[in-house]
């Protein structure tokens, strides 16, 4: 619908709102994937943010969302290496990194092998968000590779989880 209002009304719009639309695309192609695990999807959605990238002013925050967003799409598709390499970029060009960014990140580090800088991350996320049962996990996980198993133990000793009954109405609490 926004494409054929872009079409009938150019007047109304900007370059870069096309790129927005773009982005859009991409960014719907990417949860698409992650819950279809359809590597189509994400090919596809690569390409839009390459074409975003290319296009978007350097200055611009649709550049650094289209970076960021194609860096944990990378980690996706296990191009750790790729990955990392847009990371330092993102770094080189003074921009922070939200915590989505970081955590694909520290996927990548592991998924090469650099459990130790991996943990680093993953503990700085999960002081943030302790109630995260997927950052729990992957620090779980990284304090595994790295075999300090007494941290892990840990970890999981903390790991308190309210139990689930359920009453007569068949709902749960």
């Amino acid at each position: 619908a926004m494409e054929e209002l872009m079409m009938q009304n150019p007047q109304l719009f900007k370059p870069v709102d096309k790129l927005w639309l773009t982005h859009s695309k991409a960014t719907l192609l990417i949860r698409t994937g992650m819950q279809t695990e359809d590597k189509s999807n994400w090919l596809d959605a690569v390409a839009l943010l390459n074409q975003v990238i290319a296009d978007a002013p350097k200055s611009h925050d649709l550049f650094r969302l289209a970076r960021q967003d194609k860096m944990v799409l990378l980690v996706q598709l296990r191009e750790f290496k790729q990955a990392e390499k847009m990371v330092q970029e993102l770094l080189a060009m003074g921009h922070s990194l939200p915590a989505y960014v970081l955590e694909a990140r520290a996927d990548a580090l592991l998924g090469m092998g650099y459990a130790v800088r991996a943990i680093k991350i993953y503990e700085t996320l999960f002081q943030g968000n302790p109630s995260s049962t997927a950052l729990r996990t992957k620090l779980l996980m990284a304090y595994a590779d790295h075999e300090q198993y007494s941290a892990a133990q840990q970890l999981l000793d903390a790991w308190v989880e309210k139990p689930i009954k359920g009453d007569f109405t068949l709902t749960q609490q």
